[in-house]
């Protein structure tokens, strides 16, 4: 969902996607919230991409605006 729906130029964004579905045979609810970089996250996911940020991990070579990250909450019924 995050390729077909959000990363998409026409999805709105900040929207969150919700549907029900199925996971593992069982009925769910799911629901996924985008949230994206703001300028204060660059400095550990920015760029460039590949150097070693303060907490010693790669970065990732993000921009501000990007989507950075998706909150996912499965319900099962």
């Amino acid at each position: 969902m995050i390729r077909s729906k959000l990363l998409q130029a026409a999805w709105p964004r900040g929207q969150a996607y919700a549907a029900d579905a199925a996971t593992k045979g069982r009925s769910v609810y799911r629901m996924m919230m985008p949230e994206y970089y703001a300028n204060s996250c660059l400095s550990c996911h920015g760029s460039p991409k590949g150097e070693t940020d303060i907490t010693g991990y790669p970065k990732e070579g993000g921009k501000e605006g990007d989507l950075g990250a998706v909150i996912s909450v499965t319900l099962f019924k």
